[in-house]
């Protein structure tokens, strides 16, 4: 971890500190760190949305991803409400956007396990992911009773 808070004290250009960023929110998640790994995270969301030009898609990716680590420590935290909303709101839209059917997969998954861990899991849930629909309304839908 100070290897990487090193890098970042020295002002690195928006790729390297969005990577640095990465590194540290996954290093310091795997080491019990969570409050530590959200910083990071938010830092990195923070980051990626600055990028322009040919960086753009890259920052799309990259504030997803850090996205998932955030809702991924929302959820271990039981603010399931949260967690629901990142994957649904920040992350599942960029992958549908870049077309990136394994990380969209993925997060599907995600949604599907926080449905179940609230209770939110209904049958229109169920036959959303039975016909693997493609439509992220289905899925924002779902566990609502609509």
């Amino acid at each position: 971890m100070r290897f990487c808070e090193r890098g970042l004290a020295g002002e690195p250009e928006p790729a390297a500190a969005s990577n640095l960023l990465w590194t540290l929110a996954n290093v310091a998640r795997q080491a019990g760190d969570p409050d530590a790994a959200l910083d990071a995270a938010e830092r990195k969301v923070a980051v990626d949305g600055a990028r322009e030009g040919a960086e753009r898609e890259d920052g799309e990716r990259g504030r997803a991803l850090a996205s998932g680590v955030i809702a991924d420590i929302r959820m271990a935290r039981g603010d399931l409400d949260e967690a629901l909303r990142i994957r649904l709101e920040d992350e599942l839209p960029v992958y549908e956007k870049l077309g990136d059917v394994r990380s969209r997969a993925v997060t599907l998954g995600k949604i599907a396990d926080i449905r179940m861990a609230a209770g939110t899991w209904t049958r229109r849930c169920a036959s959303a992911w039975k016909t693997n629909s493609r439509s992220t309304r289905s899925w924002a839908t779902c566990g609502r009773g609509q």
